[in-house]
This record gives C-alpha cells, sequence and structure tokens, in this order.
C-alpha cells in the first residue's frame, strides 16, 4: 500500500455526459510520493490535480475509461504524420513548470474560447501554480514557439519508468496546426527517447467528443472493470478521430 488515503468526493453533474451523476475517489499522498508510487497510481488509472489524486467513482456509469500507450508499439497514422511534418517549424522546449503572466493568460483564454470555464472565473497566477506547477512529484513542461511567441503549453507527469499527459492548453489563433494532436505526438516521441514505458492521456469516452480524440493514438490499452478487478485490455486500431 502506498502512501496515501483515499476518501469519495461528493456527487455532482457529470462535465463530460451533461444529466449523468459524477463522482471522484480523492487520493491524498500522507507524504511525498516516490516515483514508483506515482507509476502504481497512474497504472490504477489515477489523474492528478495539484498535489492531490482521483478516479472515477461514478454511481450510475462506467463510460470513462483511462487509456494508455505502450511507448513500444505506438505507431503515427496517417494523419498524424501530416500533423507532425506541419508543425516542425515550432520550437519546444522541456522543462520545469513556470507561472508567467503570458501563460495565465493563454490558459484563460482557452478555457473561455472553447467553452471549459464551466464557473465564468478567471484563474490567477496563485490558482495556476496551485493546480498545474505544484504537484509535488516530478513534473515537466513542454512549452511550445511559434516565431518566439508562447502557443501552447503541456504538462506531464513522470513516475520512475511511466508518464500521464495532466494537461494542454493553447492558443485558438493557431487552431488550424492541430496542437492537441502534435503535442501528443511530442510528448510521446520525447519520453520513448528517455527510455519510458506507457504514456498515460487520462480518460476516454466514446460519448464525449472532447475525451474521443485520444482513442486515434494506437495501439492503446483501456482500463476495463470495475476497481481491484479492473485489467489493462489492447486495443488495436483506432477508435476515433485524430484530428
Amino acid at each position: 500500500m502506498g502512501h496515501w488515503l483515499t476518501r469519495s468526493g461528493q456527487i455532482e453533474p457529470c462535465v463530460y455526459q451533461p444529466g449523468l451523476p459524477s463522482r471522484y475517489e480523492v487520493i491524498i499522498p500522507t507524504k511525498r510520493l516516490t516515483d514508483a508510487e506515482v507509476d502504481e497510481l497512474h497504472a490504477a488509472g489515477a489523474r492528478r490535480s495539484g498535489w492531490l489524486f482521483y478516479t472515477t467513482d461514478c454511481p450510475s456509469c462506467s463510460d470513462c475509461q483511462p487509456l494508455r500507450i505502450d511507448l513500444s508499439t505506438f505507431r503515427l497514422s496517417r494523419s498524424q504524420k501530416r500533423v507532425w511534418k506541419a508543425n516542425q517549424d515550432l520550437r519546444v522546449e522541456v522543462g520545469a513548470p513556470k507561472v508567467s503572466a503570458r501563460r495565465v493568460e493563454l490558459y484563460n483564454l482557452h478555457l473561455n474560447q472553447r467553452g471549459l470555464n464551466t464557473n465564468d472565473q478567471t484563474i490567477n497566477s496563485d490558482h495556476y501554480a496551485q493546480w498545474l506547477v505544484e504537484s509535488g512529484i516530478q513534473t515537466l513542461e513542454f512549452t511550445y514557439y511559434c516565431e518566439d511567441q508562447l502557443v501552447g503549453v503541456g504538462l506531464v507527469d513522470r513516475g520512475e519508468k511511466d508518464a500521464s499527459s495532466v494537461y494542454f492548453y493553447f492558443d485558438s489563433k493557431v487552431s488550424k496546426r492541430s496542437l492537441g494532436t502534435f503535442s501528443v505526438l511530442k510528448e510521446i516521441d520525447w519520453l520513448t527517447q528517455q527510455g519510458s514505458r506507457f504514456h498515460y492521456l487520462g480518460f476516454y469516452n466514446q460519448a464525449c467528443k472532447a475525451l474521443r480524440y485520444k482513442a486515434a493514438f494506437g495501439p492503446h490499452e483501456l482500463l476495463e472493470g470495475i476497481q481491484g478487478e479492473a485489467r489493462w485490455q489492447s486495443i488495436n486500431g483506432e477508435r476515433g478521430s485524430s484530428s
């Protein structure tokens, strides 16, 4: 057992499937997690928010399934090869997460322009740091620059052997570049070069457009079943759009 406690969250409206209830099981670290413990949580389908992790524990639905890619078997599709080629002019830097006025501005623009700001609140530098920067584990920031202008930021958590994509936001002015797809491809490429094993992309849900695109990266595996009986199942081929 790792160094953490679990607590069942409150039932709230689901943001992925409106009309359905959702609930998360919150995982609270009791001390700084080791890299091996981070891998253990990711393998159990956990996601991170700030210092906390969480898994789905919805009362009437199990459609959200954690998805991961075995980096040794990943292959680009034709459309992904086009996106990769089209974005080679971008400068990509990898380092420790930072807080800056441009990052906070870009994050808020991303939420508002993509309809993701459900409470109409603007995040400030402190909240940005608490959620994306102060993780308590090994977190990397992938920054994307077009002509020296920051146009995209991706956060990735790393454990001993595996990694998990936490969040990616970008400038809508460059939406034709398909930066969401390119960011996943860049993370996969970088992690493969580092000798990583699995890359976790968060939840997949066939009924939700915002989550459906992840199945275009493959071959991939889905976590199927319930808690202790859950197993990672290999899925061959594409089950969604890569755009």
